[in-house]
């Protein structure tokens, strides 16, 4: 995660048990408290500290391929 707080779902449509991920690397999918890398829908959260630093351009990156291989989207 590059800036701000993201809400996590390993379903679409923001189905199933949330996880939310700080800035920082996650090396594998146990860091961030599942056994399978996928996600299904996310949503950048708007709280206080730390904020995104430009809250208009919330920045991850999503792999297309498990354990954060493949191609790469910003």
């Amino acid at each position: 995660v590059n800036a701000g707080l993201w809400l996590v779902f390993a379903q679409p449509f923001f189905q199933g048990v949330p996880r939310i991920l700080e800035v920082g690397g996650y090396p594998s999918p146990a860091a961030w408290g599942v056994e399978q890398p996928y996600v299904g829908s996310l949503h950048p959260l708007k709280v206080g500290e730390p904020r995104v630093e430009n809250q208009a351009e919330p920045k991850v990156v999503i792999y297309d391929k498990p354990y954060f291989t493949g191609k790469s989207r910003t």
